[in-house]
C-alpha cells in the first residue's frame, strides 16, 4: 500500500484489521445525528413530564404523532432539494458537532417554553416543535459548514481561514 497524500484516507489492505480508532471514528460519525436527536427527545420529554402532569399513554402517542408530523413536514420542505452533501471531515466535524449541540439546546429550550402551557396541546406540540427545531438548526449548521468548506477549498476565503494542510 502506498503512503496516502495529505488529506487522503488510508484504506487498509483486505488482510489487515481496521484500526480501532478508525472504527470508533466511523461509528461516531454515523451515529452523530441519531444521538443528537435521541438527546433532544429524551431531554425534552423528561422536561415536559417534570413540569406538567405525568404523561398518560395517550400523551406518549400524541408526542410521537407530533414528532412524526414535523419529520414528514421537514421531508416535504426539502423534497427536490436533495443534493450530494459531502460528509464533514477534519475541522468541519467539530463545527458540525457544535451545531448539533446548539440544536439539542434550542430544542430543549422550546420544550421548556411549551411545558409552561398546561393544555392538551403540550405533548403533540412538544413532539412537533423539538423535532422541527432540532432538524432545522442541525441542517443549518451542516449547510454553513459545507458552504464554508467549499469557499475554503475554492480559495474564496482569506488564506488565514484556509486549512493549513493545503500547502
Amino acid at each position: 500500500m502506498s503512503a496516502p497524500s495529505s488529506g487522503e484516507r488510508r484504506t487498509p489492505e483486505p488482510d489487515q484489521p481496521v484500526p480501532y480508532r478508525g472504527a470508533v471514528a466511523a461509528l461516531l460519525h454515523s451515529a452523530a445525528v441519531p444521538y443528537g436527536y435521541t438527546l433532544t427527545v429524551w431531554g425534552s420529554t423528561a422536561l415536559v413530564a417534570s413540569r406538567s402532569s405525568r404523561p398518560r399513554v395517550a400523551d406518549v402517542f400524541l408526542f410521537v404523532a407530533g414528532a412524526t408530523v414535523a419529520f414528514a413536514a421537514m421531508g416535504v420542505l426539502s423534497r427536490g432539494r436533495h443534493s450530494s452533501v459531502p460528509s464533514p471531515k477534519g475541522p468541519d466535524m467539530l463545527v458540525t458537532g457544535v451545531s448539533q449541540l446548539v440544536a439539542v439546546g434550542a430544542s430543549v429550550a422550546v420544550a421548556l417554553a411549551l411545558s409552561a402551557m398546561h393544555s392538551a396541546i403540550v405533548w403533540p406540540g412538544a413532539g412537533f416543535a423539538v423535532t422541527a427545531v432540532f432538524f432545522s438548526v442541525a441542517s443549518a449548521g451542516l449547510a454553513v459548514t459545507m458552504r464554508t468548506r467549499q469557499r475554503r477549498e475554492s480559495g474564496e476565503l482569506a488564506p488565514s481561514l484556509r486549512s493549513s494542510r493545503r500547502r
